[in-house]
């Protein structure tokens, strides 16, 4: 659940960057339009301008409660890493205590490595990339085609990790 409420603050930190980019790049032509068009009397400041620093304060707040529940969900992780390790080194005798630390160690780093550095920015670029074509197939419906095969690709993507991490998971082994 904590690694969902990731996922889905960072899609929202990334479409309010977006939507960030465009508002204020609209915002810079629309003031220098308007005081080179004399219409500077008509044009209101106030509401974009109120928009802008909205979308910075959901961009900021998505941002941090992002990286908060990112880390809750990985220490959840390292937490049944360590738990699961210690128990079958200490309780079967396996290895050595020296050793146990250094893999703790190692698979404590690996996790941190794949949560932060492939998973989150995986999973939040392709719910962005869905959610934005979408959102175009919905106002240009020929564009269904491509739209199905980006959302192949994402399954595809998703199935392919998800193998790839079990695959890692079964191979780690205390010893």
């Amino acid at each position: 659940m904590k690694q969902f409420s990731a996922t889905l603050l960072a899609i929202v930190h990334l479409l309010s960057a977006l939507m960030l980019l465009g508002l204020s790049a609209w915002f810079i032509a629309a003031c220098a339009i308007s005081g080179h068009a004399g219409v500077l009397a008509g044009f209101n400041y106030v509401i974009p301008a109120t928009l802008i620093r909205f979308l910075a304060v959901i961009r900021l707040a998505s941002g941090y409660f992002e990286k908060y529940f990112g880390h809750l969900a990985l220490l959840q992780q390292l937490k049944w890493i360590r738990r699961n390790l210690l128990t079958k080194a200490f309780a079967h005798h396996q290895i050595k205590q020296s050793n146990a630390a250094i893999t703790l160690q190692q698979e404590s780093e690996q996790a941190a490595a794949r949560w932060s550095a492939i998973y989150s920015p995986l999973l939040a670029s392709l719910g962005t990339g869905l959610g934005i074509s979408l959102m175009m197939v919905i106002f240009f419906p020929v564009l269904l085609p491509q739209w199905l095969g980006y959302l192949g690709v994402a399954v595809l993507l998703l199935v392919v990790f998800r193998q790839l991490s079990r695959r890692s998971e079964k191979n780690r082994s205390p010893t």
